[in-house]
């Protein structure tokens, strides 16, 4: 065996071998002091080192395409906003042995015991800090120690529930605690997702390797939720609270909540009376037992605790208190998670379990206490300065990498407010195999364990849990914000199959559950975003579809020399796409422009923008999407992407944009197939495919104003594009088999009911829906089924004759007038649905989009009534005045 510089290693081949150097003076995962391969290590890299480069490659080109089809993302905050980015999961797992692992797993558990009791204590009776073994400076200047939280009465019940350590192994190979996790401990959902993706890379190794499944842990997870409900609600559930999607770890929410069974919900879906927590639905409030948050207790009710806090639900603090509802982790259990704390575990540990603490902490003083604060101060050069309580702003200062200057400046700090500060011994990470382009290099690692209580009250600890990488070698602070990766655990020591566990081993068979069919327990903002997600998609489709029409409708070499008539048609094309001032006059200019104008990330009227709607409301409802819906949704994003990429090139000629605009719209088509094929037929997909069928309605309608109206309903030219447009080319050429003529294109595209292109067609779709959906509102007529019958009425009793008549000033008037007609409809019954079903989910301060316009809202909306309604006249479309249908009074 050679030395540890890696370089000659006999167990070393393929890719495994590429310039591995480990760092020296710290401890590397892989190889030991002498350059052995670490017994753990062995059956793994071997391995790794017998697959070639090409096989190498292939496989982790496997892992990065499950990594796309589950969606898995991390958003990076520029700027203050989170851009959604790819999850940065390095190929190589951290290899633990199953030995090592039982020791950590103990030490854990009785760190989490022991921080449930010191939690218990703060939040109950306070014995510790009353009997001095606390100092009250600690707890009660801690941003997170909040008084509405603390009850006596609740101290015999467990407050934590779900609790991370994250975990540094220094040079002696110890491995210390450098951060307590109680707050909304991360990482579950991330683990799973790893080791799903890693199962798809080395199936063969995770099985003869001896790796530890973890899906039983997260049915312990769900075990443990189920113990704790309240009880008195039949059918009460369980839901994920979540901040939103623009949290930085929205898709774990997102993962986790499909994985446990759990609604994920925002603070605005949710809802306190009378002391008792409800889901806001379509068919009215469901109770909730259960509530994972994944929001920090400061932001969880704005009643009392943060009172600019817009993501909290008012009155949670005392629903919880009443004991009405379970908040996991406890409201307030931020307090123990302090670095501050540190220094005063071992005595903790003594008192209230009688026992040595297995694990040590990473050596901290906290400098609330004089000696230690002159202890800080006398070694800052050696020291890491951090904030004693993690809502405090400020990145831990290491003494040895700062200027005596920035040193004088920290310890001014310190002598101002000694309490908010601490100082920890340097522990040079240890460093663990990461794959890079440069081949195998080690990079510092942290390791964070997560446990969680189980149905019978005790810890389980998930066997695996998240490595935070460095992001290069040279970095030695872990971050996942400012670059770093991630990797899969593997413990190994697992060698039961299945069917060979004892009985011993096997679980209790869970209740059998009840059958339960599609309903209406839908949260109304998961219906808004459907509703939108299908608006989104149908206008990016028809966008596209207009933008490569424009361009096939005219030959690139013929642009220069192009007709006024066919410079007129392709302005009706893309007179959406056309900046309102300066706009090109010419067919070339006008292309040139519609294509800039389409993927500008700044036009909220082009094709980039309403992708990034179509995913960002996608985002929005990922649990409720399958796995096949959301690697669409995915692939649509691609397809832009590429589409940009050829609209962005000087001087691109617009032809070539042709093959990306149908990549475009065959990833929308394909989104669109997966989600009809897909969702069940409840309401989700009725307020999908609702939105999609006004969308298209709208733009279709549209399309006649801009092109028919304009230019002539005679112009072959025009009646081609309409065709091709709508798809509708291959249709009526099959009926006719002639070239296009008014009369028939009008039948095709405006009344015929078996054509799913048609307006007919899509307005039936829309009354069909509205008529469904109003089961949730009562039996009266509601402003949005009016408004449907109406524009479907006009259709459906439309004279096609009469509409294609013009006038000797080549004005089309009936058509002109059902144009108008329905696009007023039309834009009504956007926001006649927004109002009856989605607007009490916004809350203070918050927007909604009605009918693509922002409106402001306040509070929680109530449903009109029904019964004001007034009757409005229906202009025939062919010519008399002659039926009224009752309207919504819009006073």
């Amino acid at each position: 065996m050679s030395d540890s510089s890696g370089t000659g290693d006999d167990w070393l081949s393929g890719p495994l071998s590429l310039g591995y150097s480990p760092v020296p003076d710290v401890h590397d995962e892989l190889v030991s002091a002498d350059g052995d391969v670490r017994p753990g290590w062995q059956g793994v890299s071997s391995f790794l080192a017998d697959l070639s480069t090409d096989e190498w490659d292939r496989r982790w080109q496997q892992g990065q395409q499950a990594m796309r089809e589950q969606g898995v993302t991390y958003n990076v905050y520029v700027g203050g906003e989170g851009d959604p980015a790819a999850w940065r999961l390095d190929p190589v797992p951290l290899v633990v042995s199953g030995a090592e692992w039982q020791a950590l797993a103990s030490a854990l558990t009785q760190r989490a015991t022991l921080l449930d009791l010191v939690l218990r204590d703060l939040l109950g009776k306070q014995t510790l800090l009353r009997d001095g073994h606390l100092p009250p400076a600690l707890i009660a200047g801690h941003p997170g120690y909040f008084l509405p939280c603390v009850d006596p009465e609740t101290a015999n019940r467990p407050h934590l529930h779900f609790y991370g350590a994250d975990l540094a192994r220094a040079p002696d190979g110890q491995w210390r605690v450098m951060m307590d996790r109680t707050e909304a401990p991360s990482g579950f959902g991330y683990a799973l997702a790893n080791r799903n993706i890693l199962s798809r890379v080395f199936p063969e190794l995770l099985r003869s390797a001896g790796v530890h499944p973890v899906g039983t842990f997260f049915r312990d997870m769900r075990a443990g939720l189920d113990a704790i409900s309240p009880g008195m609600n039949t059918d009460g559930r369980t839901i994920l609270l979540t901040p939103g999607h623009g949290n930085e770890a929205y898709f774990e929410h997102a993962f986790l909540a499909r994985q446990l069974g759990c609604t994920l919900a925002e603070a605005d879906d949710l809802t306190v009376r009378g002391g008792h927590v409800f889901l806001k639905t379509l068919e009215g409030l469901q109770p909730v037992d259960v509530i994972l948050r994944r929001t920090d207790s400061a932001w969880c009710d704005p009643l009392e605790l943060r009172g600019d806090s817009t993501l909290g639900v008012p009155g949670l603090v005392a629903a919880a208190r009443q004991g009405n509802v379970s908040v996991v982790n406890t409201l307030g259990s931020g307090v123990v998670e302090s670095p501050g704390l540190m220094p005063f575990l071992p005595g903790l540990c003594q008192r209230l379990l009688g026992q040595d603490l297995q694990m040590p902490s990473v050596a901290t003083w906290w400098c609330g206490q004089a000696a230690e604060r002159e202890q800080v101060l006398a070694q800052l050069d050696r020291m890491v300065v951090k904030p004693a309580f993690p809502a405090d702003p400020g990145e831990p200062a290491f003494g040895r990498a700062i200027s005596e200057a920035a040193r004088t400046a920290i310890a001014d700090r310190i002598r101002v407010r000694p309490d908010r500060h601490i100082g920890q011994e340097h522990v040079g990470l240890s460093t663990a195999p990461t794959w890079s382009r440069h081949g195998l290099e080690p990079r510092a690692v942290m390791l964070r364990i997560l446990l969680c209580r189980n149905g019978s009250g005790g810890w389980s600890v998930l066997p695996g849990g998240l490595v935070r990488v460095a992001p290069d070698r040279r970095g030695r602070v872990v971050s996942m914000q400012q670059g770093g990766g991630a990797k899969d655990v593997w413990v190994l020591g697992h060698s039961k199959a299945p069917e060979a566990a004892s009985a011993g081993d096997r679980r209790p068979v869970p209740a059998a559950a009840a059958i339960r069919r599609a309903g209406g327990n839908l949260p109304s903002r998961t219906a808004d975003s459907l509703f939108w997600l299908g608006r989104y998609q149908q206008r990016a489709e028809a966008q596209a579809l207009r933008l490569r029409g424009a361009i096939a409708c005219i030959d690139e070499r013929l642009l220069p020399v192009a007709t006024a008539e066919e410079t007129a048609v392709l302005h009706g094309l893309l007179v959406n796409l056309l900046p309102r001032e300066k706009a090109a006059t010419d067919a070339r200019g006008m292309l040139r422009q519609a294509g800039q104008s389409a993927f500008d990330p700044d036009n909220p009227m082009g094709l980039h923008d309403s992708i990034q709607q179509l995913y960002r409301n996608a985002d929005t409802v990922r649990e409720r999407l399958s796995q096949d819906s959301w690697l669409a949704v995915d692939r649509v994003k691609t397809a832009l992407q590429a589409a940009e990429r050829v609209a962005g090139r000087r001087g691109t000629r617009q032809d070539l944009l042709l093959p990306r605009l149908d990549d475009i719209i065959y990833a929308l088509r394909a989104l669109g197939g997966a989600l009809n094929d897909t969702m069940s037929r409840g309401y989700g997909w009725r307020f999908h495919d609702l939105g999609r069928s006004l969308e298209r309605a709208q733009q279709t309608v549209e399309l006649f104003g801009a092109t028919m109206l304009r230019q002539g309903g005679d112009n072959a030219l025009v009646l081609n594009a309409l065709l091709d447009i709508s798809d509708c080319a291959v249709t009526y050429r099959g009926r006719y088999l002639a070239e296009p003529e008014l009369v028939p294109v009008l039948d095709l595209l405006v009344a015929d009911l078996e054509n799913p292109r048609s307006l007919a067609h899509q307005l039936q779709q829309l009354l069909d829906h509205v008529e469904a959906l109003s089961r949730l509102r009562g039996p009266l007529l509601g402003e949005d089924q009016r408004l449907a019958i109406a524009a479907f009425s006009a259709v459906r009793t439309a004279d096609i004759a009469h509409l294609s008549t013009s006038q000797p000033d080549g004005s089309w008037p009936l058509l002109e007038r059902l144009v108008e007609y329905l696009q007023s409809h039309l834009f009504d019954l956007g926001t006649a649905v927004a109002q009856r079903y989605f607007s009490h989910v916004t809350g203070r301060g918050a927007q909604m989009a009605i009918g693509g316009v922002e409106a402001e809202t306040e509070g929680e909306a109530e449903a009109e009534p029904d019964d004001a309604i007034a009757p409005v006249s229906i202009v025939d479309i062919n010519g008399n005045d002659e039926s009224t249908v009752p309207r919504d009074n819009p006073a």
